[in-house]
């Protein structure tokens, strides 16, 4: 079939003719557990979609992260670190499409099973239904039909299937983007969804943790210690200040219209998530630690975020009786922006509208996001902003991470359509 004869209405068809195709390569997906911590069946989930990805015209290769760099994570991670990348050369312009195969644990509260793939109501259900893998069945089928059509993409596709997003620190995405495989535009299956809407920046996130010590004694005697929960007592009032200066920020990017959201301006988040402290009612505790999430927007520098954490801390110690009080931090996210004025975010959004029956002029909302993504280490490392954002969730389908997570798979069909679209100029 030649360019000219292009009928995108007979392709999207073809997309809805496969629907079953799709929900069944996402139920057998979500049995394979890729929960992490640990994250140790990557290479079962490489050896289920090498030989779909070769069926639809890739030819597949697996990248491991040495063991000795994930190794410096600091979680309980087990197994190699395989990635999988496929890749489709015509001797076009270079295209790349990233999914990750991690998801979180199951946690607690759901009606179904969340490791068996259930589909029912014209739904599948399972941990990654919504966030990631049911984004990686339609680009799967939409390679499918464009080979099993002859039509030729216009595009040299390299499709890169990451570790450990959900962990971030230093995620396979980073690994293969030092390696060269990453070339822009990047179509990021987790920055979008099925509606005219793409996030277009998205938060840091910088956990800092702070020790505070100060000496242990028996309870009974406790003027001879230094009670370092009650030190931590200062810190905490001095960091509650600043959760309240910080959260009154406001960034340039639209919020996502959700409920309670506090700004119609996406705002940064200050998290104090976890306090420990003592091991034994009657000894006094000598060492108190404070953990804290903060969310930085795109516009916010990674320097200021540290020193005004450092700051508060510094006013604290100078009415403490604490024998130290140190912090220190872990970059989990790096804060990231897409260029959304760029001709393949503008293509993309006229293939949602086509794909979603909207009208060509629908104008669409980017917006911000305190959601982090890895695609923050592959732009820094690229030193690019050309990513296209997308996915499969919709504004009543956005339980990632919670539980009973589906996904219909009438958006899996929709982003199929899209990708078609976006591939056959």
């Amino acid at each position: 079939m030649r360019e000219t004869e292009i009928n995108y209405e007979f392709l999207f068809r073809e997309a809805e003719n496969r629907a079953g195709r799709l929900a069944s390569i996402l139920s057998d997906l979500i049995k394979i557990d890729t929960s992490i911590p640990p994250g140790k069946n990557y290479e079962l989930m490489a050896d289920f979609l090498e030989p779909h990805l070769e069926k639809a015209g890739f030819k597949c290769e697996r990248v491991i992260v040495p063991e000795e760099r994930w190794k410096k994570i600091p979680l309980p991670l087990e197994g190699p670190r395989v990635n999988l990348v496929g890749k489709i050369r015509k001797g076009k312009r270079p295209l790349s499409i990233y999914a990750h195969m991690d998801v979180v644990p199951a946690g607690t509260g759901w009606t179904v099973p969340p490791f068996e793939g259930i589909i029912k109501d014209g739904k599948v259900y399972g941990r990654g239904a919504v966030d990631m893998k049911g984004s990686i069945p339609p680009v799967i089928v939409a390679t499918e039909i464009l080979r099993d059509l002859e039509i030729e993409p216009d595009f040299d596709v390299t499709f890169c299937l990451c570790t450990d997003e959900e962990i971030g620190i230093d995620p396979g995405a980073a690994y293969l983007a030092e390696l060269g495989y990453f070339t822009p535009p990047i179509i990021h299956l987790e920055g979008g969804g099925q509606g005219p809407a793409m996030v277009a920046a998205n938060s840091g996130v910088l956990h800092a943790v702070i020790k505070v010590v100060g000496k242990e004694a028996h309870s009974g005697l406790s003027f001879t210690g230094i009670n370092a929960l009650e030190e931590a007592v200062g810190v905490l009032v001095e960091l509650k200040r600043l959760k309240e200066v910080v959260e009154s920020r406001e960034s340039s990017y639209p919020a996502l219209p959700i409920p309670k959201t506090p700004s119609d301006k996406l705002t940064p988040t200050f998290n104090i998530n976890i306090l420990k402290a003592g091991e034994k009612l009657n000894v006094i505790p000598g060492i108190a630690t404070i953990e804290i999430d903060r969310r930085f927007l795109p516009e916010e520098d990674l320097k200021d975020v540290k020193g005004e954490i450092i700051d508060a801390i510094e006013r604290a110690r100078r009415s403490s009786r604490a024998v130290s009080i140190d912090v220190e931090f872990e970059v989990l996210y790096q804060n990231h922006e897409i260029d959304v004025t760029s001709g393949h975010v503008e293509r993309w959004c006229q293939g949602v509208r086509l794909a979603l029956g909207y009208p060509p002029d629908t104008p669409f909302l980017f917006v911000g996001s305190n959601g982090a993504t890895d695609m923050s280490f592959v732009g820094k490392i690229l030193r690019t902003r050309e990513f296209v954002g997308t996915g499969v969730i919709d504004a009543e389908h956005i339980a990632a991470h919670g539980p009973d997570e589906c996904v219909p798979i009438a958006n899996m069909v929709n982003l199929c359509k899209e990708l078609i679209y976006f591939l056959v100029r």
